[in-house]
């Protein structure tokens, strides 16, 4: 989904129908995008849904069929790819915990002239425990584990590099934005060590911390380098949300030999005012 950076939001259209059975909630919908993202057809790209959400027990299921009947490719169609996934959340005492995953498989072809496909079989899963502490200030201790798989070879008869869909890495991969794409460099895929801070000092404000260790996944021994990502957010006026920011990525001897051997410094300020 977008994040509150961007601008406008991906449009899609199509049907969606849900219904709730007591704490249960249940969606088939069919979708098909009015814009060209991530080298996927707007006409002939279709997907094809179904999710529950028990929402008492905190668990989500969700299975993807991707359809992309490019014309180019004649009698074949570029992209069969199928979807599962499972979200799952629970509060204990001051303890939360997140874990989430999906697995990929199917074919797909990266030319019209491609005549055998490749057989996907990708995925990934993140897990988050935090640790909620009874203090006036409110703090919250967080660690944490993104991976997503990837591949050495895309030219062989296997993809098992994961792609993220329509997902939005500024959430999770760092404010900085530096592995924006699905599958990192190269179909690598990625590893991302996370630790996160709060604190809510005085009324009306909120400070955060993020340090994130980025590493390619099919080299795990490769790291990318680090990043530290500092917030503070007010809304101690009425109405008005204030939010100050400063990151730092430090790279690694690798990424800089082959990228950019500079760390990267960014600074902002947001004001939003709610009429």
């Amino acid at each position: 989904g977008s994040g509150n950076w961007g601008n406008t939001a991906r449009a899609f259209e199509g049907a969606d129908l849900s219904w709730r059975i007591d704490a249960t909630v249940a969606r088939l919908f069919a979708l098909q995008p009015l814009e060209r993202t991530g080298g996927k057809s707007a006409e002939e790209y279709r997907i094809f849904g179904a999710g529950a959400n028990f929402t008492k027990v905190g668990l989500e299921l969700l299975g993807l069929y991707e359809d992309d009947s490019d014309p180019a490719y004649i009698e074949q169609d570029r992209l069969d790819r199928i979807s599962l996934g499972v979200y799952f959340t629970r509060k204990f005492g001051r303890s939360d915990i997140v874990v989430n995953g999906a697995y990929q498989l199917g074919d797909m072809r990266w030319t019209a002239s491609q005549a055998v496909a490749q057989d996907i079989a990708a995925y990934m899963w993140t897990a988050e425990y935090g640790l909620s502490f009874a203090a006036s200030t409110k703090p919250r201790l967080a660690i944490g584990i993104d991976y997503t798989s990837g591949d050495t070879d895309t030219t062989s008869g296997n993809m098992s590099s994961y792609d993220n869909l329509f997902y939005t890495s500024h959430k999770s991969r760092g404010f900085m934005d530096y592995f924006t794409n699905s599958n990192v460099e190269n179909f690598r895929g990625m590893i991302d060590l996370m630790a996160r801070g709060k604190l809510e000092p005085a009324p009306g404000w909120t400070l955060l911390a993020d340090i994130h260790r980025f590493a390619t996944a099919v080299e795990s021994d490769e790291a990318l380098g680090w990043e530290i990502d500092l917030t503070a957010a007010s809304t101690r006026v009425k109405g008005m949300k204030l939010d100050l920011g400063a990151s730092v990525f430090l790279p690694s001897e690798a990424y800089a030999r082959t990228i950019d051997p500079d760390p990267g410094f960014w600074m902002y300020t947001s004001v939003t005012v709610d009429f």
